[in-house]
């Protein structure tokens, strides 16, 4: 994980979660770099078969991982595996699905 200078605690949030589980490794730019970058940091910070991005809004069906994976070991001649997603308004009604 990594915070990109939050002013809202994540930080600190994401910290505590790091000491309950050592798969968590936490970075903090030391300036606002931006998504792109951060996303250029973390790429070169990265271990482990597969790498994966969940932004701060997102939510994550609780298959999405594992499908995503199936299909990656089952098709090593893929390299990159997306996937639709909803819109959905503050009040959690959908607003716009892709196809």
């Amino acid at each position: 994980m990594c915070d990109d200078c939050s002013t809202d605690g994540s930080l600190i949030k994401i910290q505590q979660l790091a000491k309950q589980d050592s798969r968590i490794r936490v970075c903090s730019n030391p300036q606002n770099l931006g998504k792109v970058k951060t996303i250029q940091r973390m790429l070169k910070m990265s271990k482990g078969d597969y790498i994966g991005f969940l932004d701060a809004d997102d939510y994550l069906s609780h298959r999405k991982i594992e499908l995503q994976v199936m299909c990656l070991n089952e098709n090593p001649e893929v390299g990159l595996c997306g996937c639709n997603f909803v819109s959905v308004s503050h009040q959690g009604q959908t607003i716009f699905t892709s196809n």
